[in-house]
């Protein structure tokens, strides 16, 4: 996720990743990645379908 930088990553690219990864397991359900981005505080979603990493930098 964080690799993806200001480009961003869709789940359907978080999913092709940890099925690399992660040969003959099955990766988690789109629904499943989009809540876990979804209560992520350091993960965005700028626009439809995309998600970035926004860890804020301490002041």
């Amino acid at each position: 996720m964080r690799d993806s930088g200001d480009d961003g990553i869709t789940v359907a690219q978080v999913r092709e990743r940890l099925q690399a990864l992660y040969p003959g397991d099955t990766p988690p359900s789109d629904t499943a990645v989009q809540k876990w981005f979804a209560e992520h505080e350091h993960i965005t979603k700028p626009k439809r379908g995309l998600y970035v990493w926004a860890e804020k930098e301490d002041s």
